[in-house]
Parts: structure tokens; sequence; C-alpha cells
């Protein structure tokens, strides 16, 4: 079941990338973009895809509150601490 979950994914991703070379206005574009990325994220991996759109904003702050040299290292770190906890989720707490 997993590999027709991958499979779908990717002509999914590939219809979305036809269907956005054909979008001539860039707002629209952007908005396509986005709705389409967030449908396949949730499409593919389910609730876990909450932790990667709580690091993107999570970054953003970063971004927005520190200098450019601590924001990256702050965005580093928490990227490393998202993916190692998603990895104990999926191999430790979820077969439990």
């Amino acid at each position: 079941m997993e590999g027709i979950i991958a499979l779908a994914t990717i002509f999914m991703q590939f219809f979305a990338c036809l269907v956005l070379g054909q979008i001539e206005s860039v707002p629209t574009r952007k908005v396509f973009s986005t709705c389409f990325g967030v449908f396949i994220g949730f499409f593919f991996y389910g609730l876990l895809f909450t932790f990667n759109i709580i690091l993107i904003f999570v970054c953003y702050v970063f971004l927005i509150l520190l200098p450019r040299s601590t924001a990256s290292l702050m965005i580093a770190a928490t990227a490393a601490l998202c993916t190692m906890s998603i990895s104990f989720y999926q191999y430790n707490v979820a077969e439990m």
C-alpha cells in the first residue's frame, strides 16, 4: 500500500508541475504552489506533516527576530531537533 501512495504522490507532483507552468499570474502561482504542496504533504505524510508546518513557522519567526548568523544556527538546530523527534515518534512510539 505504501508503494501505491508513493506512486500516487509522484504523479500528483508531476501534474502540479505541469499545471504550475501554465499559470501566468505570479500571485496565483504562489497560492497554487502552496496549497498543492500542503495537500501533497498531508497526503503522503499524514498528520506528521504538521511538524513540518510548525517548523516552517518557527523558522520564519527566527528570521524575523534574530540576526542572520544567529537565525541560521537556530534554524539548523530546530530542524535537527524536529527531525530527531519525528524519527523517534515514527520508530519508537508508533510501533508500540
